[in-house]
């Protein structure tokens, strides 16, 4: 399920939130968002069921394809092993390896108007630590949540957020490519929810 429902903010940022506030957004939505915005985060949280003896950690990565859809470079592999890109556009805030954070576990920020114009879309997902060796799946949460939001406004409000139905989406899967921002012809980028599991 995705929504969007932000605080208000002032200013041009005001307007943003205005446009998808209470909005639900489908399977495969697509969402412009204003060509001056520059910086946004993307949230991963989670919580374990109580049958769990080791719990699983996730992880989030984020890819700065080219477009052909391929990796640009090394460096815009971001992962817990590569924190952030050289030019630092975009950064991971570190590793949280048990899901017991009160809000969001991993953030990754990226500041859009910083990324090398080789990249025209950004790759947002998450996978399980070492799934396979430890039998691990998204079968062992209680419950997963994606977002994108403001990380640096006042009230830093949300634009869209993800609840992960772990009954439809556990059975086995190790993985997620959660959402997608796609660079616009001329200025801008564009919100896709994806949302689409693997083993």
């Amino acid at each position: 399920v995705f929504w969007a429902k932000p605080e208000p903010l002032p200013g041009n940022g005001q307007e943003i939130f205005k446009r998808y506030h209470g909005r639900t957004l489908g399977h495969a939505a697509v969402e412009h968002l204003c060509p001056s915005l520059d910086h946004v985060a993307f949230g991963l949280g989670w919580d374990v069921t109580k049958t769990a003896q080791v719990p699983p950690d996730l992880d989030v990565f984020v890819f700065g394809l080219d477009a052909q859809e391929r990796l640009v470079s090394p460096d815009y592999a971001i992962h817990y092993h590569h924190l952030s890109t050289a030019d630092g556009s975009i950064r991971h805030r570190g590793d949280a390896r048990d899901g017991e954070a009160e809000d969001d576990d991993e953030v990754v920020e990226v500041r859009l108007q910083r990324v090398a114009p080789a990249v025209q879309h950004i790759l947002f997902g998450i996978q399980i630590y070492d799934a396979e060796a430890r039998g691990h799946s998204f079968d062992l949460l209680d419950s997963m949540y994606t977002r994108m939001f403001d990380p640096v406004g006042p009230r830093k409000g949300e634009f869209f957020r993800c609840l992960t139905n772990v009954d439809r989406e556990g059975k086995g899967n190790t993985s997620v490519v959660a959402m997608r921002l796609d660079r616009q012809k001329g200025s801008g980028w564009a919100f896709h929810n994806v949302c689409s599991a693997s083993k």
